[in-house]
């Protein structure tokens, strides 16, 4: 056993080290714990690594008290991210990244077509599109879970200021001069009204960021046509698309 005091690279106390061990990243199976009264393998680099947090779980109620605390312990760092080094590069990865990416994808488009079965006064198809789209949220936010996709509150802005900067710095303009170069004039506002309020939400998630535990409690409103987000008060009309601000919607 290792006494180097780590766990997957984390410092630990004198009491942990005793019974952790780092595996190296090419091992599929390595001693986690080994004192006298449980022997825990657990698995570190293959798509099988997910089954950490059952491993653990499936020896706990065998276990002493104190061995308990630390398998308990353990798990939560699990559940933080360490899941990631048993997830990178893995074929599961790859899975569960598509699975997110579909399951989101089909929650916003049952959420159009129960727009559109209720125009059509199809009010059951409606609620059965709006259903439908509720359970894709669920797995979509298993996924996220699994990627260990969630983290703090700050970590979560940085990352949504990545993205959005992202889209308005990058991804938006180099598809709205593809689409304009193709005359394809739908995509073309599509894309535009996308770009413009990337970069409104960038703003906000930074404003969010810089002010975390002092937020001023404000109400938002949405423009049901660009998305044009704004704080506190909705403008007479959406400076992007000219919407009137009595139509837009309001986040409390």
């Amino acid at each position: 056993m290792s006494r180097t005091g780590k766990y997957f690279g984390r410092p630990w106390g004198k009491k942990e080290s005793r019974f952790i061990t780092r595996g190296a990243r090419e091992s599929h199976l390595v001693p986690l714990f080994n004192t006298n009264e449980i022997n825990i393998f657990t698995v570190i680099a293959s798509p099988e690594g997910v089954a950490i947090s059952f491993l653990l779980g499936l020896h706990r109620r065998s276990a002493s008290r104190n061995d308990q605390c630390l398998i308990s312990l353990v798990l939560v760092h699990l559940q933080k991210g360490d899941v990631e080094m048993a997830l990178q590069g893995s074929q599961t990865e790859k899975n569960l990244r598509e699975a997110f990416a579909g399951e989101s994808q089909a929650n916003r488009k049952y959420l159009a077509f129960a727009k559109k079965a209720e125009q059509e006064g199809f009010k059951q198809v409606a609620k059965l599109f709006r259903a439908a789209a509720e359970a894709e949220t669920v797995h979509a936010h298993a996924h996220l879970r699994a990627l260990a996709g969630i983290r703090s509150t700050k970590e979560n802005l940085q990352e949504a200021i990545a993205g959005e900067t992202h889209e308005f710095k990058k991804m938006y303009p180099e598809m709205l001069a593809k689409a304009k170069a193709e005359g394809v004039k739908q995509a073309e506002i599509s894309f535009d009204y996308a770009n413009q309020v990337e970069k409104i939400h960038a703003a906000l998630y930074e404003n969010a960021l810089a002010n975390l535990g002092k937020n001023k409690q404000v109400d938002y409103y949405v423009c049901p046509v660009c998305g044009y987000t704004v704080e506190e008060k909705a403008p007479d009309t959406c400076p992007i698309c000219q919407t009137l601000g009595s139509k837009f919607i309001k986040i409390s």
